[in-house]
């Protein structure tokens, strides 16, 4: 008699704190529900901490393909220089690479045997410095 009222006093404590945990656990998944969609709805889908890497690394990669070009260090650029900057973005633009990885590499098997993820990697990192040329003051 008396275990059975003790064990019925235990469970309902530990009914009660799973109550507990429960509905603070389904707040806070509300409230970011919530911020998230109010963070939607402002038309902005990257965080403060995202747009600031996203920056970081758009200027570590206008330092990387600034080879002397433009103030005509150079006048042609080495053949090698795209596959080594597409070797060196993930360590050093994690971000810019998974968002080109994101857009352009896919796991189907493609019918056309020479785009490979690495040429398509290539092509979508050609397109990105056209971009910064675009953003550039400096373009002509």
């Amino acid at each position: 008699d008396d275990v059975e009222r003790r064990v019925a006093a235990d469970f309902e404590e530990l009914w009660t704190r799973r109550n507990k945990l429960v509905s603070t656990l389904t707040r806070l998944y509300r409230e970011q529900a919530d911020y998230l969609v109010k963070h939607e709805k402002s038309g902005f889908q990257l965080s403060l901490e995202q747009k600031t890497k996203l920056t970081e690394e758009m200027k570590t990669l206008e330092d990387i393909v600034s080879i002397g070009v433009r103030e005509g260090h150079i006048t042609d650029i080495p053949e090698s220089f795209f596959t080594e900057v597409i070797k060196n973005l993930q360590d050093k633009c994690p971000l810019i690479h998974s968002i080109l990885w994101t857009l352009v590499v896919t796991d189907e098997e493609s019918k056309n045997k020479l785009k490979t993820n690495n040429v398509k990697m290539k092509s979508a990192f050609h397109a990105l410095c056209g971009l910064l040329d675009l953003r550039s003051c400096r373009a002509r």
